[in-house]
């Protein structure tokens, strides 16, 4: 008996891990063949960007990571993990690439790696960080997303009720940790939570800064005279759907489809599609420029020091 469910759990987990992939796959497939039937409209709206505007939305992307490394930092604490804020800066920017590995969990699985590698821990500690994490990324966008787009669009727009869903769902997150910490015993230091939550809403606010800096590169589309709280808010309420898609890795297809079912400023699907895979660019092109001058810094540290340098990467 004992057997036949360790079988039944290891099907279900790869069932699981292909079909995460597989939508993945089918959904960056029909954007492509989307983007590629429309390539007139996406060739001139790449025509006329202006890269000033495209520099600093990178800019803005790359810089958004101290804000992340800050949340998790203050979750482990949140947790009575102890790590030096220097540690947890050098695993999380050194994994960057980790992002890009299909199945969209690399990354996460490598800071964990590089805790347990540090710290000796109990394996259950790993579960309860991933919950809270989770919890407080995704609680902290759906509330950012909710007040923005209560703000920035019309009373009695339906955009402006699917703010209000997500400023519930964003307790219900909360409660939910809260609910599962007690159930299970884990202690929570409510301060470095609050801590996380702040740094992780601040995230959610600068990274819609970022794409409405991106989208007013565009200046001859709908979204390029849009509003730069209603470029903000549409995307904040897009990406944080895309985020809490558990089926879906780094939102793929959810955030396409929120963001170009909102018609942000009566934009075309195709530009709404474009900009939203434009804005993936973006953020590769933001964690390359992070991860170099990581890479730069930990180089130039360990020249000075005299220590080795893979050894400062990973710890």
């Amino acid at each position: 008996m004992v057997i036949k469910r360790i079988h039944e759990s290891i099907r279900l987990g790869m069932l699981l891990r292909w079909g995460h992939r597989g939508f993945a796959a089918i959904a960056i497939a029909v954007i492509t063949v989307y983007l590629l039937r429309n390539r007139v409209t996406v060739t001139d709206l790449a025509a006329a960007a202006q890269v000033p505007l495209i520099a600093a939305s990178i800019a803005v992307m790359a810089l958004v990571h101290f804000l992340v490394v800050t949340g998790f930092h203050y979750a482990h604490r949140g947790l009575a993990l102890k790590r030096p804020y220097r540690e947890s800066l050098a695993s999380y920017f050194v994994r960057l690439p980790a992002r890009y590995v299909p199945g969209g969990i690399w990354h996460t699985a490598a800071r964990y790696i590089d805790i347990r590698a540090q710290h000796v821990l109990p394996k259950r500690i790993f579960a309860q960080i991933f919950l809270v994490e989770s919890c407080l990324v995704a609680a902290s966008g759906l509330m950012v997303a909710g007040v923005a787009s209560r703000i920035w669009f019309s009373h009695g727009d339906w955009v402006h009720e699917v703010g209000a869903m997500a400023l519930m769902a964003s307790i219900v997150l909360v409660f939910t940790m809260v609910i599962f910490a007690r159930a299970f015993r884990i202690q929570l230091q409510s301060r470095n939570l609050l801590l996380s939550g702040a740094s992780f809403s601040l995230h959610w606010i600068v990274v819609g800064i970022g794409f409405a800096v991106y989208a007013r590169a565009f200046p001859g589309s709908e979204l390029g005279t849009c509003s730069f709280g209603v470029l903000a808010s549409a995307y904040q309420l897009a990406a944080s759907l895309g985020y809490v898609a558990i089926f879906s890795p780094q939102g793929w297809g959810v955030t396409e489809l929120v963001f170009g079912s909102l018609s942000t400023c009566n934009a075309p699907l195709v530009t709404s599609v474009a900009a939203i895979t434009g804005f993936r660019l973006i953020g590769l092109v933001a964690d390359l420029l992070a991860y170099a001058t990581t890479l730069g810094a930990i180089w130039i540290v360990a020249s000075r020091t005299g220590t080795n340098t893979s050894n400062g990467a990973s710890r």
